[in-house]
């Protein structure tokens, strides 16, 4: 099974018991590295490194959203608000 950013599941099947709780899993490990990223950017002040990891925050959220994930709590506010406006 494919989860977010084209990994693939430990499983290698499709459906089951556990699938959603997975995909729920590494999409969260994969949100928390991109906040860690913009935060990162931000100390070290590369603007254009924080805008591209605040698009992808953007982007895993919204991957989340079509999926039915409640993602509150993932992102501190300030990230969410900024990966708002680079998207």
């Amino acid at each position: 099974m494919l989860v977010a950013g084209g990994q693939r599941s430990a499983r290698g099947r499709e459906g089951g018991q556990g699938s959603m709780s997975e995909f729920r899993t590494v999409l969260r490990g994969q949100v928390e590295h991109a906040q860690a990223a913009v935060q990162s950017a931000w100390r070290f002040g590369n603007d254009e490194r924080a805008r591209l990891y605040g698009a992808r925050v953007a982007e895993l959220l919204e991957v989340a959203a079509r999926h039915g994930v409640d993602t509150a709590g993932w992102v501190e506010p300030a990230v969410r608000a900024f990966a708002v406006d680079a998207r």
